[in-house]
């Protein structure tokens, strides 16, 4: 991976680095090239030996790029914005937990358990405390990854993994099981009810591809369940979490943003929490990619295995881009009419 540095910032932004069979993109200018302009080439999943032993093969997140993982993708996505997601009816659960003292966690179980849980529930806080461990361990950045000996010498480190993604995984199938003992072609709750539907339409046809949602699945299984809703649990519930920790710290520490968003809420908070999301960097790193093929890039004959990765930090340090960079300041997204203004180079979590 590299010499390693705690400040994530490179010396040259916008530059390509090579070390091994790993690639760090730096800058806006090269990562938007890599994941925007030639993402066709650069779309692939790398292989990450720690994750892969511990969630599989399948799924959003480490599944093998291809027609399977576009119909997966695709499908999720449509049964995402059917349960609310940029309509009022997600808003509606979110000011449900608003009410509750807001936990991202249960917005994220009411999409695909059908449901949200009480906070004193001891399997949701248990579920709430390993997901939070999960996520400190690093699963992508492990040397393991990187370095294969290290793999043959005893470190606790997958062990503790494989307890904890063991205890997530009973949790879900619990539900999974639960939904299937209830489950009603006519009343779809949730996700877990859509994934149900569409193995229902798929065993009761001749063929062995099913439409549902206008999306065909080839095949269907609760660990590939499993697989797309730790995806989704895991991506949607430390991050978010984590963002409101430092929205809510940059509101103590800077106490003049604070008046701005009491006078103005709607454009002033939108400012400010992708401020937030730039200056914070709750993703330095996005998610590791890998080419389809071998190709040449700025320079490099680089192999189909190997893996890039592109530094978000370094996009949202970008001096071409932020003046004043390292300062938090909202403004920076407001016109002179106090109207809120997109910017070009703003890549949180590469999305």
């Amino acid at each position: 991976m590299g010499v390693r540095n705690n400040d994530p910032r490179p010396k040259n932004r916008g530059v390509v680095v090579r070390s091994g069979d790993t690639l760090i993109v730096n800058g806006y200018d090269v990562v938007y090239e890599a994941f925007a302009t030639r993402e066709h080439h650069f779309m692939e999943t790398p292989h990450l030996y720690i994750p892969r032993q511990l969630i599989g093969y399948d799924g959003l997140i480490f599944g093998a790029y291809g027609e399977r993982w576009k119909n997966i993708r695709k499908f999720t996505m449509t049964v995402l914005r059917d349960f609310g997601v940029g309509h009022a009816t997600l808003k509606e659960r979110i000011m449900a937990e608003l009410e509750a003292v807001t936990a991202a966690a249960n917005v994220i179980c009411s999409i695909n358990f059908g449901d949200r849980f009480e906070y004193s529930n001891e399997k949701f806080q248990r579920l709430l405390n390993v997901t939070d461990e999960l996520f400190s361990m690093r699963l992508i950045t492990a040397v393991d990854n990187v370095m294969p000996i290290l793999r043959f010498i005893p470190n606790g480190f997958l062990p503790k993994a494989l307890a904890i993604f063991t205890e997530i995984r009973r949790f879900t199938q619990e539900v999974i099981d639960e939904h299937r003992s209830t489950f009603d072609p006519e009343n779809i709750r949730d996700f877990v009810d859509y994934y149900l539907l569409a193995a229902h339409e798929s065993a009761h046809k001749d063929s062995d591809v099913t439409i549902a949602k206008g999306v065909e699945l080839d095949s269907f299984s609760d660990s590939h369940l499993f697989q797309i809703l730790a995806n989704l649990f895991n991506g949607g519930t430390e991050t978010t979490a984590t963002s409101l920790g430092w929205l809510f710290l940059y509101l103590l520490k800077y106490p003049d943003v604070q008046r701005k968003e009491q006078q103005e809420i709607d454009t002033y908070t939108h400012a400010m929490i992708v401020e937030m999301q730039r200056h914070a960097n709750i993703a330095a790193i996005g998610p590791p990619h890998a080419p389809l093929r071998d190709t040449f890039w700025h320079r490099y004959n680089i192999p189909r295995k190997s893996m890039i990765i592109a530094n978000l930090w370094s996009v949202h340090r970008d001096p071409k881009y932020w003046h004043n960079a390292d300062a938090y300041d909202p403004d920076r997204w407001l016109d002179k009419d106090g109207k809120f203004v997109k910017r070009e180079a703003f890549l949180p979590f590469l999305i």
